[in-house]
């Protein structure tokens, strides 16, 4: 089992069989080598699928723990808060 070190800078074990990643994996488009924008990308579980069949990923999240994490694993990564102006 991988571990992954959360926002709180702890170590939990990474989940692939999240029922919200299928359900995202769903809707979509089938066309292979777009753009992809994730937005809250925590600490990259689904950026690893989305950039295997995309390629070209950008990871947006507010945590700067995770935006180094994800910087660090070789992502597109930018801290961005939308809940300001």
């Amino acid at each position: 089992m991988a571990y992954i070190i959360n926002n709180a800078g702890l170590w939990r074990p990474s989940d692939q069989r999240r029922p919200w990643y299928a359900k995202a994996w769903l809707l979509l488009p089938a066309a292979k080598n777009q753009a992809v924008i994730e937005f809250g990308s925590g600490a990259g579980e689904f950026a690893r699928r989305l950039k295997a069949r995309f390629g070209n990923l950008t990871c947006l999240d507010i945590s700067p723990v995770y935006i180094r994490q994800l910087s660090q694993s070789g992502y597109k990564a930018i801290a961005a808060d939308f809940n300001r102006p």
